[in-house]
């Protein structure tokens, strides 16, 4: 487990599933859909590399639409809230 933390902090792994959960950690901090989405991706993209982030928002047509439709993306955060432990757990890193 030690292995994979340290992996893990010395070479990031960046995948579009890492916007919604940033989104549901920030959404105490974000008042409404359009305020969430655009603080999530924000700070998703102040943290990527910019292949990553390419990559996130601009390899598909579902991703294309995530990133340019609040609407679309904030329909998608159900899935992400019912992952018991993962929100709880974001929000303590962050702190």
């Amino acid at each position: 487990m030690l292995a994979t933390a340290v992996v893990g902090l010395l070479r990031p792994s960046f995948n579009w599933d890492m916007i919604p959960y940033v989104a549901l950690v920030e959404d105490g901090a974000a008042g409404d859909r359009a305020e969430r989405h655009a603080r999530a991706y924000r700070l998703v993209q102040a943290a990527a590399p910019a292949r990553h982030w390419a990559r996130m928002t601009e390899s598909n047509a579902y991703r294309a639409r995530q990133y340019a439709e609040a609407r679309a993306f904030d329909s998608q955060l159900g899935m992400y809230r019912i992952k018991l432990g993962y929100v709880p757990l974001g929000g303590r890193w962050r702190r």
